[in-house]
């Protein structure tokens, strides 16, 4: 039991030991940080939000990131890690923009991150009608199956009467209109899930 538990407290200092930190501050905050790409797509999702823990695995010994905020130049810079600490520290002051066209050029960033975080909503609430069309299926496909049972029960009949003959009958009748409405909307259902699909894709690229 002894070395069961060495050997997990050897695995789990280990598993500590292959990753460092790099706490990113910057002023003023709540920046947007990019990791690993010279040059990224500020109009997507950043990795991180200063301020912030950026991991870093231990076999590295650099980190590049780049800062966005509107309103500031956008930086770019590449930290050196010190190879005997876990955790580093990283303050930022951004420089204020004073130039119109970065300036309206953050805007258009902004706009375009922004309609893609639309699309993406949009995209998401398609799950509500897409489980309204994957219910409906499954209660369309159960109701025809009752009314084929009851088609059967009408068919093997040897009388044309009777109460278990006009219960099936009536059973085969509820089935199929059920069915129908269930088809329906989950004909409805899958289209206006497209058309959420459609729309929020459009929107997002």
């Amino acid at each position: 039991m002894r070395k069961l538990i060495l050997l997990l407290l050897v695995f789990v200092t280990l598993g500590y030991s292959q990753t460092r930190y790099l706490h990113v501050s910057t002023i003023p905050a709540k920046a947007d940080i990019f990791v690993g790409n010279s040059a990224p797509d500020y109009s997507k999702f950043p990795d991180h939000t200063s301020p912030a823990f950026i991991p870093v695995d231990s076999s590295e010994s650099q980190v590049l990131i780049a800062i966005f905020h509107p309103e500031f130049t956008d930086t770019l810079i590449n930290v050196n890690l010190p190879a005997d600490k876990d955790t580093s520290y990283l303050i930022v002051s951004l420089k204020p923009s004073y130039d119109d066209r970065q300036i309206k050029r953050q805007q258009k960033i902004l706009s375009r991150r922004s309609n893609r975080n639309l699309g993406r909503g949009i995209m998401l609430s398609s799950i509500i009608p897409l489980a309204v069309a994957a219910t409906s299926t499954a209660i369309t496909l159960h109701q025809i199956n009752l009314a084929e049972d009851a088609r059967k029960i009408l068919k093997n009949s040897a009388i044309a009467s009777g109460e278990k003959y006009d219960e099936a009958k009536q059973d085969f009748k509820d089935a199929r209109s059920t069915a129908k409405t269930a088809r329906n909307v989950s004909i409805g259902s899958a289209v206006g899930a497209a058309l959420l699909l459609s729309a929020g894709f459009i929107i997002s690229f």
